[in-house]
């Protein structure tokens, strides 16, 4: 079996107080887009995990082998699986990659296995795996709250995506310590991204872009001020990270000027140039 591993976007993420389970309060709102990783499952006996990229643990610390074993728990099934990943969405850069493995690997799964496990389940599952993971299964476009894994649905909005990533990602739980002990609370409104979306209104959706993280990822990363201002210079109608970033996202009214900024010369070579499925 194999499944397409989509990549997600935080198009907006607001970042709140620190809930009683421990965990921060999340508002997001997140999309998928067509960059995106494969992941193969075929039977065996036990579980096993391997990845193109050298960059991926391919043992028991891999996403998608948390997610293989709590599989077969959950639907109390004593088979394996041997699971394979072609990489193509950068590691740690804010794009949702181990996530998303994990949900594929999860949907080919339960093809394999006769649909052994219900969507809440399987939803479950990836709950503890990472609060981007429950959106993973799905995708499309959905506004987070609460941890980041209570999902509304929202109309997927037709947009154009120019991707910076970078060779060296940055650690999740190092930005949230980060932002804990800074006083800095940069002004983010989750909710007015996902109002917008609801009234089909895109051209607001630009100016609503931002993160929570922006101000920390501009401080660890010296490329993402740089990948911002060549993004604006070449046509982005707004600029911003990912998650905890350091992959900058530009966004472009078309196709076409999308395309002609991923040829700019600044930034030639260095990214990824997608449409938001």
């Amino acid at each position: 079996m194999k499944e397409n591993a989509y990549a997600k976007l935080n198009l907006c993420l607001e970042i709140g107080g620190i809930l009683p389970n421990g965990y921060h309060e999340l508002k997001s709102v997140m999309q998928s887009v067509s960059l995106h990783d494969v992941v193969s499952v075929s039977e065996s006996d036990g579980i096993t995990v391997s990845c193109s990229s050298p960059r991926v643990p391919g043992g028991e610390k891999n996403l998608v082998f948390k997610a293989a074993v709590a599989f077969f728990e959950t639907a109390r099934l004593t088979g394996g699986a041997h699971i394979h990943i072609e990489k193509h969405i950068p590691a740690s850069s804010g794009l949702g990659g181990g996530s998303t493995d994990a949900a594929a690997a999860l949907r080919a799964l339960n093809r394999l296995y006769g649909e052994a496990l219900s969507a809440p389940q399987m939803e479950q599952i990836l709950a503890s795996l990472g609060a981007d993971a429950p959106f993973c299964l799905r995708g499309g476009c959905a506004f987070a709250s609460g941890t980041g894994t209570v999902l509304e649905r929202l109309p997927v909005p037709k947009l154009h995506i120019v991707l910076c990533p970078h060779a060296r990602g940055l650690s999740t739980s190092v930005m949230y310590r980060l932002f804990d002990e800074s006083a800095e609370r940069p002004k983010v409104n989750a909710p007015a991204m996902r109002e917008a979306i609801l009234k089909g209104n895109m051209e607001k959706i630009p100016s609503l872009v931002a993160n929570s993280f922006l101000f920390l990822a501009r401080k660890k990363r010296v490329h993402v001020e740089k990948a911002e201002k060549a993004l604006w210079e070449n046509g982005a109608l707004s600029a911003c990270i990912s998650g905890k970033g350091p992959t900058v996202f530009g966004l472009f009214k078309d196709e076409k000027t999308a395309r002609q900024c991923v040829e700019a010369e600044k930034i030639k070579g260095a990214i990824y140039c997608e449409t938001v499925c």
